[in-house]
């Protein structure tokens, strides 16, 4: 009987070995006991859910198992790019990345984060999502997070259920700053030498 991994993609890692295809950056770790990978034993489901920052975006396989494997795992995949969805900037302004730390704010100054890591992390694992204002603006991050934060138009959640949700920040920040870095360097150079640079970095 071959032995199922219960690695997080481990399935889909082998499928992924295109030079062609978008670098993933980083593999982030889920945790949450109501992740749908994690409702039963079914360690295909879990073998086959995986969470990327890539170079373009993010991407997700959020696979579950109806029956406990009796009837197979369905495959539920999102894949969102930096220039469009939450991520898009708004009136020309970069957005910023928050994580529940940075979210969970009662009256401005209260810090209400020990109340989500023992009520809603265990199920739900940490958050990262997406704000109206860059990390480099203090005081309007503040604003944005410790007063906006249930308004779903100014912070929207893009990495849920992860283990390590102060990592998955600094991993989204750093392929969002590389992604506009090589934006900026493409405009610059033409097209014609941005296609090249890129057939030289895949060959």
């Amino acid at each position: 009987m071959t032995k199922v991994s219960s690695k997080w993609g481990h399935a889909i890692d082998a499928m992924h070995a295109d030079p062609l295809a978008p670098k993933r950056t980083h593999t982030i770790e889920r945790d949450g006991c109501l992740l749908p990978a994690n409702f039963c034993l079914c360690t295909k489901a879990k073998s086959r859910s995986y969470l990327w920052i890539t170079e373009s975006g993010v991407e997700e396989n959020l696979a579950y198992a109806p029956c406990c494997c009796i009837c197979g795992v369905e495959d539920r995949i999102w894949k969102t790019y930096f220039d469009n969805g939450p991520f898009k900037p708004c009136c020309g302004l970069e957005k910023g990345i928050a994580t529940e730390d940075d979210l969970n704010y009662c009256c401005w100054c209260i810090n209400c984060v020990c109340y989500y890591n023992m009520c809603t992390k265990p199920c739900f694992g940490g958050n990262v999502a997406v704000v109206l204002v860059p990390n480099s603006s203090p005081c309007m991050y503040k604003i944005a997070t410790r007063c906006c934060q249930c308004n779903p138009l100014c912070v929207s959640s893009v990495l849920f259920c992860v283990k390590d949700s102060k990592a998955g920040k600094e991993q989204l920040i750093a392929a969002m700053r590389a992604a506009e870095a090589r934006k900026k360097a493409g405009k610059k150079a033409g097209p014609g030498a941005q296609v090249e640079a890129q057939a030289i970095a895949r060959a």
